[in-house]
């Protein structure tokens, strides 16, 4: 793992980050100003502001997991094998995630309405995996529907292509092979079954057209060669945890095969990469937005897909297609009724009714009064909300642990160590100085629920955690309320909620924090006319007195005016922005363009 850099050191490299692009993109040419400005540029108030922490909202816990969930047990057995390979399901799971599950296993549309970081993609993916596991398990009258058809089981749709990428990178982890083997997982439950596919529909997916070229395969095939094929294990590694690397069985082979034009297409890859992987073989699980979904109903090339479909559809009338809308929040007004249409549309061309689609739909936020929320959903989906379950999460009351840590205490454990260290071996130096040392073979994700553990039982981590619930607070100020005048406190603070970021609980982050920086560029640069300036911060040559960052016209302390400051980024010449009237015989340079005269003109003046 890298190094996980503290509140302060991350406020800290951000901050430089912008003053020295600043720095250089603004003052490359005039040394002189800079050093005149330096400090006041990197000073907390002028570019940026002490940043505001805010951790999620901690939700119950289902009462016995997905053990005790009322679905299927072969789909229980399913989900749990994800979870003891850490496949995108959890141990621990929230009630509304396991409510989720319950209800749509019970025929019923789904509303998720919880904060942000509160797991609402969980409350559709699990769901989605075990739709495809359920069929392919024949659990009713199925036959063998899951081999005999190719068709669009599951259509997530979203507003804008960065949500859909995010979605794609989940999928890899959850259903890839890359990070634990799926597969295993797969044939170990649902037995000797194809395995499901998904695909990635949009405008960046390679590549458009009704025909294939040569010259395009090529670039492809050497793009996913050069970006994949000559990583080290670790690259390897990052890229696909984080979601990044396509899901193919061999991504070399793979590269091989288009380069001769082929689609490359396999049954052991999870992912389709292109188009026409796609339209040949239609994904069970389709990721796009509304715009692409709207082009594909009136063009020929995705005909097949929606044929296969429809066919799919026509010979399993118990079958519904699982339709997630996730950001549901985002299709309001004209928007939504946009998709509400083309959701029609999809209907229409499939030759059914919007009966054949089951709706999963999440959002962050959902007024109190359900009413309008039901009639959204009406206009969405068609029909009456009368089987729509709406599920809010139930807010975790935070519990307080009994061990007493001073922060002298809590900064002594982690020690100083070296700044090069990375954050699982100040997670160990912390446990081992609270006296709850880690044996040298232990695996990083034990280590991690092993703080999660400790850090619970500790009276000061409960009142970190239900501050920051409660309120936005900077670090010294949480640092104040929980250690109060100690020389320590922020330090520890820093401790604990670095520490909570990287500790698990039932296989989540035990505290995630945002960490909140407001950050400006330079709006204004007013100068001091007077080149006497008795508070002009250095005497370097130049004939200006006191810089102001982003201040506006008026007069200095001193008493004379200031001027906006111009500068030329090619030669660094530097210029007084002022009003003047060229008509009048007594020229006067205003610092600001005086109220109700036209005459006035803007000019500069060389310094």
């Amino acid at each position: 793992m890298p190094v996980q850099l503290s509140i302060a050191d991350t406020e800290k490299a951000i901050s430089n980050r912008l003053v020295k692009y600043i720095e250089t993109e603004y003052f490359g040419k005039t040394p002189e100003l800079l050093s005149r400005c330096e400090k006041t540029l990197a000073a907390p108030g002028t570019l940026f502001q002490k940043p505001y922490l805010e951790a999620t909202k901690a939700y119950q816990l289902a009462d016995g997991g997905i053990g005790n969930a009322a679905v299927p047990e072969r789909i229980k057995t399913f989900l749990q094998s994800m979870a003891e390979k850490d496949k995108g399901v959890f141990a621990k799971p929230y009630s509304h995630q396991v409510e989720s599950l319950e209800s749509f296993w019970n025929g019923c549309d789904v509303l998720v309405s919880t904060g942000t970081g509160s797991g609402k993609t969980e409350c559709f993916m699990w769901p989605l995996v075990s739709k495809m596991a359920g069929e392919a398990m024949r659990l009713t009258d199925r036959r063998s529907s899951w081999e005999e058809s190719r068709a669009v089981r599951a259509l997530v749709l979203y507003p804008m292509n960065a949500l859909v990428s995010d979605q794609v990178g989940r999928l890899r982890r959850m259903i890839g092979d890359k990070q634990g083997s799926f597969l295993d997982i797969w044939e170990g439950v649902v037995g000797n079954a194809r395995r499901p596919q998904f695909g990635m529909y949009t405008g960046r997916t390679p590549y458009a057209g009704d025909t294939r070229s040569t010259r395009r395969d090529k670039e492809y095939a050497e793009t996913l060669r050069h970006d994949f094929g000559e990583l080290g294990e670790e690259d390897r590694f990052h890229l696909s945890e984080t979601g990044r690397f396509p899901e193919k069985k061999d991504i070399l082979s793979y590269a091989d095969v288009v380069t001769e034009g082929e689609d490359g297409w396999s049954p052991l890859d999870a992912e389709m990469l292109m188009r026409f992987e796609m339209q040949r073989h239609t994904p069970d699980i389709l990721v796009t937005n509304y715009s692409m979904l709207q082009y594909m109903l009136i063009r020929a090339t995705e005909n097949g897909i929606w044929e296969n479909t429809a066919k799919w559809l026509e010979r399993n009338p118990k079958e519904r297609i699982l339709l997630v809308l996730d950001e549901a929040h985002m299709y309001k007004g004209a928007a939504g009724g946009e998709v509400a249409l083309l959701l029609k549309r999809l209907a229409a061309r499939l030759g059914v009714g919007m009966d054949r689609f089951q709706f999963i739909m999440t959002s962050a936020s959902i007024p109190e009064d359900h009413e309008p929320v039901e009639r959204f959903f009406e206009d969405m989906a068609g029909r009456p909300a009368s089987n729509l379950r709406i599920i809010t999460g139930k807010e975790q009351k935070v519990v307080h642990g009994s061990r007493i840590l001073s922060a002298k205490d809590i900064v002594a454990a982690v020690g100083t160590g070296d700044d090069s260290n990375t954050s699982m071996m100040r997670m160990r130096r912390f446990l081992s100085g609270i006296g709850q040392p880690i044996p040298g073979n232990m695996a990083e994700r034990a280590i991690r629920e092993r703080a999660g553990e400790e850090l619970q039982k500790i009276e000061r981590f409960g009142a970190v955690e239900e501050i920051l619930r409660r309120k936005t607070l900077t670090l010294e100020e949480a640092a104040k309320e929980i250690f109060k005048d100690d020389s320590e406190a922020v330090r520890a603070t820093d401790i604990l909620l670095n520490l909570a970021a990287l500790a698990l609980d039932g296989g989540r982050p035990l505290l995630p924090t945002r960490m909140h920086l407001f950050i400006r560029g330079i709006q204004s640069f007013m100068v001091c006319a007077d080149p006497k300036c008795p508070h002009a911060e250095e005497k370097d040559g130049l004939s200006l007195g006191k810089t102001l960052i982003n201040g506006s016209a008026g007069r200095c302390s001193c008493g004379a005016k200031t001027y906006e400051l111009a500068t030329d980024r090619t030669c660094g010449a530097l210029f007084l922005k002022g009003y003047a009237n060229p008509k009048e015989d007594d020229f006067f340079f205003w610092n600001e363009e005086p109220a109700g005269n036209s005459e006035i003109k803007e000019l500069t003046s060389c310094q």
